[in-house]
């Protein structure tokens, strides 16, 4: 693991957004799969498809 805070931030954010991309698929399976909690599985897709989306805005705009 990279030693200075910038290089950690990014180290762990990648992480992160890698970690997320299978539980957005799985949610996503689930929505279109289940009726007995949709609202759940609903907000849960969202919630995900979010943070996904902020953590690749933040790669995106960090520098290499």
């Amino acid at each position: 693991m990279p030693t200075d805070d910038s290089a950690r931030l990014r180290a762990v954010i990648d992480q992160l957004a890698n970690a997320l991309q299978p539980a957005v698929v799985l949610a996503g399976q689930l929505h279109r799969t289940s009726a007995t909690t949709l609202q759940d599985i609903v907000n849960l897709d969202d919630a995900l498809g979010r943070v996904v989306t902020i953590l690749k805005t933040v790669q995106s705009d960090r520098p290499e």
